[in-house]
């Protein structure tokens, strides 16, 4: 048997997990569990499987790409290890807190010590008009009068603009993005795809 596990008891499970898959070892954070024969606690996350089987499902390209990622806690982790799991051609970490983005930075290095992987803060002048992904991984957007993580009209007019914010489903993010005619990346993908993850991890099918 197993279940999922969500916000703020995601890194607590993990800690009580007797093993922890690839994903989860990664991020230090579960979102899925199960006892195995053993009566052992299995923990594994599948937060950037979802999103990258997800993307890949609409038809967008990941490999040998330029990311930009707004965000370095749960879910950003988890995505940039996927992404970088799929070759991806630079990854750029935007994030208030500069050691957790600093700490995100190691953590992919380590994975791929040729990647090339920036740090910026809300503060740094960057560009945005050189990726051709760009994901809102934070929570800005949940509430109706959230500032919006970055200005889509400063991006590249073939960049994908991903959200990994459900509801409201189509968020002021992505509202803008398609009035710039920017392709969207909706975050609902990134759940739909896990169930099929998380049905075989736990054995359903």
């Amino acid at each position: 048997e197993g279940m999922t596990v969500t916000i703020p008891h995601k890194t607590t499970v993990a800690n009580l997990c007797d093993h922890l898959e690839q994903d989860a070892e990664f991020t230090q954070s579960v979102n899925w569990i199960k006892f195995d024969k053993d009566r052992k606690l299995i923990g594994n996350n599948f937060d950037g499987q979802g999103f990258v089987t997800g993307f890949l499902a609409q038809n967008f390209l990941i490999k040998n790409k330029k990311v930009c990622i707004f965000g370095a806690g749960g879910a950003a982790v988890s995505i940039a290890y996927s992404l970088v799991k799929q070759k991806i051609k630079s990854l750029i970490i935007i994030n208030r807190n500069v050691d957790k983005a600093n700490e995100l930075m190691s953590k992919v290095t380590r994975l791929d010590k040729n990647l090339s992987v920036e740090v910026k803060t809300h503060k740094d002048n960057f560009l945005l008009n050189d990726s051709d992904i760009i994901i809102n991984a934070t929570s800005l957007g949940l509430h109706k009068n959230d500032r919006l993580p970055f200005d889509v009209s400063k991006t590249s007019p073939k960049a994908v603009i991903a959200d990994i914010i459900m509801q409201p489903v189509e968020t002021e993010l992505l509202k803008q993005a398609k009035n710039l005619s920017r392709p969207v990346h909706y975050g609902k993908y990134m759940i739909e795809s896990q169930i099929d993850l998380a049905g075989n991890f736990l054995d359903l099918w």
